[in-house]
């Protein structure tokens, strides 16, 4: 269920600190991506939109702020002493069809919600639980559960209902440009669970390449970032530290430091942002 997840590469040393060491309001990056004082809920509203071209490292990102400390301890103080429950999900277009449908989403999303709270599945399944509380062991594993969306809206919603008063929840969720479905549906399910007093306890973070559903639904709505912008000392120390690996190439940084610092530059504005340039270059090395 976490296989994409998995699969996403670990950001590199220091990249993408960033986002967490800039928190004064006089700070201009700060101003800029609003990151930090989002996530502390600081009446920038419930979503935030992370953008960037292709091979930019969005999905990198989004697993580097799912799993941060710094990301817990800001919800922590948005939440005012209530539990924060974050979970994650990544489309990916590529997986299985589970990794790129809307059930998938949901079927995900409520595994991570119950077995994180599973006395909420009576919430979420009330029909089902009342059922299994009727049969015995052997014929509980003979069930046969099939849940159609409809079902699983149902549930999702209702498990968030039953939690809302206790506790704060967080989701980060990555490519929504690799959902198969309706984009306009996939965002209005997002927008929907954020309507009225709900959208005092939920914060969803989203990741897309800038379409054009998704730059009219987010660009001018909510707080967001555009990556490819943020990240050029990161892809700076990413090339030197790969570079070192390099016997040749260390040799030349530390004879003719000059030419090694033209080397580094040049293969950073060649990338123009995308992180997956870089790292096929530097691989052919």
């Amino acid at each position: 269920m976490h296989y994409r997840e998995q699969e996403v590469t670990k950001a590199h040393s220091k990249t993408f600190e960033w986002v967490f060491q800039h928190s004064s309001p006089e700070d201009s990056e700060e101003v800029e991506h609003q990151f930090s004082t989002w996530l502390r809920g600081e009446e920038l509203g419930p979503i935030y939109w992370i953008t960037g071209k292709p091979g930019s490292g969005k999905s990198t990102f989004i697993r580097f702020l799912f799993d941060h400390e710094s990301t817990m301890k800001r919800l922590k103080v948005w939440a005012k002493g209530k539990p924060v429950f974050t979970a994650g999900f990544f489309f990916w277009t590529s997986g299985s069809r589970e990794q790129r449908s809307q059930a998938g989403l949901l079927r995900s999303l409520l595994h991570q919600f119950l077995s994180a709270y599973p006395e909420l599945t009576s919430a979420a399944f009330p029909s089902l639980w009342t059922k299994l509380k009727s049969i015995d062991t052997k014929e509980r594993v003979a069930l046969e559960l099939d849940f159609s969306i409809a079902d699983l809206l149902e549930a999702f919603q209702a498990a968030i209902d039953a939690a809302m008063p206790q506790m704060n929840i967080c989701l980060f969720i990555d490519g929504l440009d690799e959902f198969e479905g309706d984009h306009l549906a996939i965002i209005d399910f997002f927008k929907n669970l954020c309507l009225g007093e709900k959208g005092q306890s939920i914060r969803i973070c989203l990741s897309s390449r800038p379409w054009a559903v998704f730059q009219n639904a987010f660009e001018y709505a909510v707080p967001n970032l555009r990556l490819q912008d943020l990240t050029y000392e990161d892809m700076y120390r990413y090339t030197k530290d790969r570079l070192r690996e390099n016997t040749p190439i260390r040799r030349l940084l530390k004879n003719d430091a000059a030419a090694g610092e033209e080397l580094i530059q040049q293969a950073v504005r060649k990338s123009d942002g995308v992180f997956l340039w870089v790292r096929l270059a530097l691989n052919e090395l």
